[in-house]
């Protein structure tokens, strides 16, 4: 699927993370569980990719990969001293609903883009390829896009106070969990340092 909705875009050639240990790609959901293992990876093919910018989705509790991947972008652009940007995805607002494209806490550093007709369609193609996740278009439909340089987040605590998404949900894990996962390989990196 990632394949196929990348194509649409001409990327026809992309490249999956995987464990430098084990060589298998890392799994939905358990992205917190190997934080120290992706960042190896990430490090490694960073040199290769010669990054200049990174962009990850904020920490806002809406999936653990989301949340995991913007530990890892903070890591790798501390790591590469390159600007880290940030999107929003989604959340779980303190009334329930789940909240789209906004950030929980907007500085004045975000920076609008509005889409073109061809931008939308293209970016609804792309979610179509996804089949296995036919609800996907409804978390990304936002006609403007919001991005800003990534804050400093306290990663040691939860994204916000209430339910995060996934517990919600009913996932395996919790928001505490992931920062016990994060604290962990923090720890571990300082040890080694």
């Amino acid at each position: 699927e990632a394949k196929k909705s990348l194509a649409i875009i001409g990327k026809n050639d992309p490249e999956f993370l995987c464990d430098p240990h084990t060589h298998e790609r890392f799994k939905d959901q358990e992205l917190y569980q190997n934080v120290t293992s992706a960042f190896a990876a990430l490090l490694s093919k960073s040199r290769e990719w010669q990054l200049e910018a990174i962009v990850a989705p904020a920490y806002e509790g809406g999936h653990p990969d989301h949340d995991a991947c913007c530990f890892l972008a903070h890591l790798l652009g501390k790591e590469l001293a390159i600007p880290v940007w940030e999107m929003p995805l989604y959340y779980r607002a303190p009334i329930g609903t789940v909240v789209h494209q906004e950030f929980i806490q907007p500085n004045g550093t975000e920076i609008p883009i509005a889409l073109t007709n061809d931008e939308l369609e293209k970016r609804r193609e792309m979610f179509a390829a996804y089949v296995s996740q036919p609800d996907a278009p409804d978390f990304v439909k936002a006609l403007v896009e919001v991005y800003r340089p990534q804050i400093a987040y306290d990663f040691a605590q939860p994204p916000h106070a209430g339910k995060l998404n996934y517990e919600v949900w009913g996932w395996s894990m919790t928001g505490i969990q992931l920062c016990h996962a994060f604290q962990a390989h923090l720890r571990k990196a300082a040890h080694y340092a």
